[in-house]
């Protein structure tokens, strides 16, 4: 399923992109995804209400407060998968890494371990405001519990349909590009491409809204500490 004579491109500021470096096999991949999509977004928040009991926001797994009404604009994240063609995306995505190690050496010496790969699942309306994938939303005087997220060093993502205007594109969306500011990057996915980043504020990107269809993504980190 993966494409092993894929090439690097090097977009900027060490965002790269493999086109076309696995095969996805959509539907079956989206019907199991679909079947997992209720349960992951019921764990992924908790409702935090006043002293009368009335909700005030949501705050996620990752520490992020939600207004209410932004819950269904954030990405539904679903974990735990147990079906072989997560298994192609972690090939994939290693041989991806080798290529990057070879174009940017550094890097090999920060990359220790790496997370657990997990899906993102955008409906139409969605999209995620500008952020880094090493922030735990710090702010001064209040420490974040969860700060597993500082570790990042490269963010892998592997898209899993074509970001495109044409309907008539089985599985397609609109909307919903990457873009990566600082280096004037906008990236619309594409099925079976892998990108790989910086995690940090160098990398730091939004994505934009989904404006239809569905959006699904694959994402997992290399990072370094304890």
């Amino acid at each position: 399923m993966s494409n092993f004579n894929f090439k690097p491109e090097h977009l900027g500021g060490g965002t790269v992109i493999f086109r076309n470096a696995i095969n996805v096999p959509q539907k079956e991949t989206f019907d199991y995804l679909d079947e997992m999509r209720e349960e992951a977004f019921n764990n992924s928040y908790t409702i935090v209400n006043d002293e009368n009991g009335n909700p005030l926001h949501a705050v996620n797994r990752g520490g992020f407060i939600y207004d209410l009404e932004d819950m269904d604009r954030a990405p539904i994240r679903i974990g735990n998968l147990d079906i072989p063609f997560f298994q192609e995306c972690e090939k994939a995505i290693y041989e991806a890494l080798l290529h990057y190690v070879e174009m940017f050496p550094a890097v090999l010496q920060c990359l220790w371990w790496k997370s657990p790969g997990h899906v993102l699942r955008y409906a139409k309306g969605g999209g995620l405001g500008f952020h880094a994938d090493n922030d735990v939303n710090y702010r001064y005087g209040r420490e974040p519990k969860e700060q597993h997220a500082t570790r990042n060093v490269l963010s892998a993502l592997v898209y899993f349909n074509d970001c495109t205007d044409d309907q008539s594109v089985e599985y397609s969306f609109s909307g919903g590009h990457m873009t990566i500011p600082y280096f004037d990057i906008d990236i619309a996915p594409s099925t079976g491409a892998i990108i790989l980043m910086p995690a940090n504020y160098i990398g730091a990107h939004q994505i934009h809204e989904v404006t239809r269809g569905v959006r699904y993504s694959y994402l997992t980190w290399f990072a370094q500490g304890s």
